[in-house]
């Protein structure tokens, strides 16, 4: 089961993170949690904050505290 979320297909979640792995500087990228994402990104530092969607007027999830993951590797 993946996680395609707007325009962001499967795929590209995996060459996001097969890119992430060749970068040699540093990098930080936040995503929805869900297992997925954990998965491909297993090989990094992947925090979990809490993030509420303010800006989305009209948004379900407005004044919801979502779970959303910081993934770096520094």
């Amino acid at each position: 089961m993946g996680y395609a979320v707007g325009k962001f297909t499967d795929d590209d979640y995996k060459k996001l993170a097969s890119l992430c792995k060749k970068i040699k500087g540093k990098f930080l990228v936040t995503l929805n949690d869900d297992p997925y994402i954990r998965d491909l990104f297993s090989d990094f530092e992947i925090l979990e904050n809490g993030v509420k969607y303010s800006i989305m007027k009209d948004c379900k999830i407005r004044d919801k505290v979502n779970d959303e993951l910081i993934i770096k590797n520094y």
